[in-house]
């Protein structure tokens, strides 16, 4: 018989690929679609196997949504793999520039997996079960916070900022990846990348220090 460590480590690894694959279908399908036979398929595993590694659908989904966040985290917030990139001392504007660009460019629109899970799966959390409320909530702060951090110093002024910027930036993605009409789609993110640098340059982050005109002596 197997050590029980390798078994410990070969179910564990078959967790994490199914995992990963109901995240991929979360990302692309939605919620409530992805059904256990489709997820398990999709590992190359049978239905049978399900119930050794959760208890239901509901602990699958939420496990998934939290790692389809954790790739939408990485790119934004330069996470992991992303963590030595010369982009991850970007700081107010020029990181507003980055992540509005990144967020709402025609590539997320035409994702059939989606780099991010909000637009795709925003509208059904309010339906799904406790667990997975919860992992959407946790991951919303860390949104929040996140975007806090980069844009300023994170006062109270700074998360009301972040506050508007997310919700613009998920409702744009979310209408854009709706409509069928692709002239509309991008009229909508070109819009709204316009509107998040216009208000910035209108209103500069008080933090960020203004750069002061030489005197002469």
């Amino acid at each position: 018989a197997a050590p029980s460590g390798d078994r410990t480590g070969k179910k564990s690894k078959t967790r994490a690929r199914i995992v990963a694959q109901a995240a991929r279908l979360l990302r692309s399908q939605g919620l409530e679609k992805p059904a256990i036979d489709d997820v398990m398929a999709a590992a190359r595993l049978t239905r049978g196997g399900f119930y050794a590694h959760f208890e239901n659908r509901d602990e699958l989904v939420a496990e998934a949504l939290q790692k389809a966040f954790e790739e939408a985290h990485k790119y934004m917030f330069f996470i992991g793999e992303f963590a030595s990139s010369p982009k991850a001392n970007l700081h107010g504007r020029e990181w507003v520039e980055y992540a509005s660009r990144h967020y709402l460019s025609e590539e997320h629109i035409r994702e059939a997996i989606a780099r991010c899970p909000v637009p795709v799966v925003g509208s059904e959390v309010a339906r799904a079960a406790a667990p997975v409320r919860d992992v959407f909530t946790a991951n919303m702060r860390f949104f929040l916070d996140a975007t806090t951090r980069f844009i300023g110093a994170g006062n109270r002024r700074e998360r009301d900022r972040a506050i508007r910027l997310l919700s613009s930036w998920f409702g744009a993605m979310t209408i854009a990846r709706a409509v069928n009409d692709d002239a509309l789609a991008t009229e909508i993110v070109e819009a709204c990348k316009r509107e998040t640098l216009r208000e910035w340059d209108a209103d500069p982050e008080p933090s960020e220090p203004k750069k002061k005109k030489a005197t002469r002596h």
